[in-house]
């Protein structure tokens, strides 16, 4: 997602380096703001409650085209707390 708003902002906010940049931090924290709320509604069942979860988050570095060599390499883990 991030690709295709820099390319946007590259052609349409090129004159204004801090509206680009403000534009792609309201797209990121907009994500920030439902993996916060799935979270808090997902701590509200009682099959978890007491337990600390941990948030995970993929990140798809290349072309997942099927192929044979495909594994956990063409991802980047990251841990959201």
């Amino acid at each position: 997602m991030l690709g295709v708003n820099l390319i946007h902002g590259a052609f349409f906010r090129r004159g204004d380096p801090s509206k680009l940049i403000a534009s792609l931090m309201d797209d990121l924290s907009l994500t920030l703001d439902l993996l916060q709320r799935a979270l808090e509604q997902f701590l509200e069942d009682p099959s978890v409650r007491g337990q600390k979860p941990v948030v995970l988050a993929e990140m798809t570095l290349r072309s997942l085209a099927p192929a044979p060599d495909a594994g956990h390499d063409d991802f980047l883990p990251q841990r959201i707390s």
